[in-house]
């Protein structure tokens, strides 16, 4: 872990490159190998074996084909360092398992000193960009997908990132995940836009609601908790919370009431709903009555809000919306 101080300089080095531009940070975690047991059962082993290490980002990204949209990816190149005999980077469609781009760690020489030009352990780091048009520079892959009808690209499918870490040279097999330190990414997009993060991960929870008709998922570090009943009983409702806001959902008699604030359009599980979205006087969001009509007399709507002004906040937040799933 040595080269941990440089990782995190050269991470500096990145933000202060583009500190005008919204930055997302997103989380990397190992992905699950299967060892021996693909071979004790006779399956074809889909992922990480024996001979490798591999890595995703725990959250999916939209990239739209903007020059202000990108990612920078960032670490130890661990080919020079000797942890892979040949390590790489490669874009997902999530829905599909589907790769769309891909590079590896014998293009990386250099790429960390277009950031740290004058550091002593550059040359054990790189910094990749991926983008839509990458317009020039030699360090950047595009994400293109021309010839697959499944994959639109311009209709923003949800992306994710993986890395793949191969035999390690004095082991001949992959590298332990307790001695590498694992690639980062960050997402930039436009100062003023929503983040194109959409932070769904393996732990996400499903909550199922019957009365109410609806599902939705949340982050492990969210709770749930059963509001209280309004109108009589004719209303119910549950909350589920989190550090970055939360989300309340109620089912039960019809919902009404008129909008001061301006009127959004919410990404759901299965379309959109319109939304009143207003700020605080602290800067922190809010979006309320989405609603959907179940019956002549009932119907179930919701609230959100986030807890601080934090652009990641905001993305979590329009992300556990967005599984919201509501009958047709």
């Amino acid at each position: 872990m040595a080269l941990t101080p440089a990782v995190e300089a050269l991470r500096q080095a990145i933000l202060a490159r583009y500190s005008n531009l919204q930055a997302t940070e997103l989380t990397t975690e190992v992905v699950p190998g299967q060892e021996y047991e693909c071979l004790q059962k006779e399956i074809n082993g889909y992922g990480p074996t024996r001979d490798s290490l591999y890595l995703r980002s725990d959250s999916t990204f939209r990239l739209p084909d903007s020059p202000d949209d990108f990612l920078i990816v960032y670490g130890v190149n661990h080919e020079a360092l000797g942890k892979a005999a040949y390590a790489s980077l490669n874009v997902y469609e999530d829905s599909l398992v589907a790769g769309v781009a891909g590079d590896h760690s014998r293009r990386y020489a250099g790429s960390a000193r277009d950031y740290l030009p004058a550091h002593p352990q550059a040359d054990q780091l790189y910094a990749w960009k991926l983008a839509r048009d990458c317009r020039g520079d030699p360090h950047c892959r595009e994400v293109k997908m021309e010839n697959c009808a499944k994959i639109a690209l311009d209709k923003l499918p949800d992306l994710l990132l993986v890395w793949r870490l191969y035999q390690e040279r004095e082991t001949g097999l992959g590298p332990a995940s307790g001695e590498v330190i694992y690639d980062q990414v960050i997402l930039f997009s436009p100062a003023t836009s929503t983040p194109t993060l959409g932070a769904i991960s393996m732990d996400w929870q499903t909550y199922i609601n019957a009365p109410g008709r609806f599902s939705i998922r949340v982050p492990p570090t969210w709770r749930t908790e059963v509001l209280p009943e309004q109108a009589g009983g004719a209303v119910q409702g549950m909350a589920f919370k989190g550090p970055e806001g939360g989300v309340e959902v109620y089912w039960g008699a019809a919902f009404g009431g008129g909008c001061t604030g301006e009127i959004q359009t919410i990404k759901v599980a299965k379309g959109e709903l319109s939304a009143c979205y207003t700020r605080r006087a602290d800067g922190a969001e809010m979006w309320d009555q989405m609603s959907k009509q179940l019956s002549a007399t009932t119907a179930v709507s919701a609230r959100a809000y986030t807890s601080n002004t934090l652009p990641a906040s905001h993305a979590v937040v329009l992300r556990v919306l967005s599984t919201w799933a509501l009958p047709e």
